[in-house]
């Protein structure tokens, strides 16, 4: 992922519609709500891909990007091809 904040990032997605995607465990679920209203909001084009565990394949091949809880992505944070983005409200 080139992008190293959260404008950049959408800046990425919009150059590439319907192309990147983003998993959670349940349709209708915490995650796939806040990542549907993110994708909304920001105007973007990007594809739902269901798992069976909320952050299942968590930086793997075809993953692009989610909302997740701090200590789900702590393995994240010292990866060299993962980037992990916090804001809050």
């Amino acid at each position: 992922m080139p992008a190293k904040n959260l404008k950049r990032l959408i800046a990425f997605a919009k150059a590439r519609p319907g192309q990147l995607n983003y998993a959670a465990g349940s349709y209708g679920g915490n995650v796939h709500l806040c990542m549907a209203l993110f994708v909304q909001m920001a105007g973007l084009d990007i594809v739902y891909v269901p798992y069976k565990s909320g952050n299942a394949g968590l930086g793997g091949a075809g993953r692009c990007f989610n909302f997740a809880s701090p200590s789900s992505v702590s393995t994240a944070l010292y990866s060299e091809r993962d980037r992990v983005f916090r804001f809050s409200s």
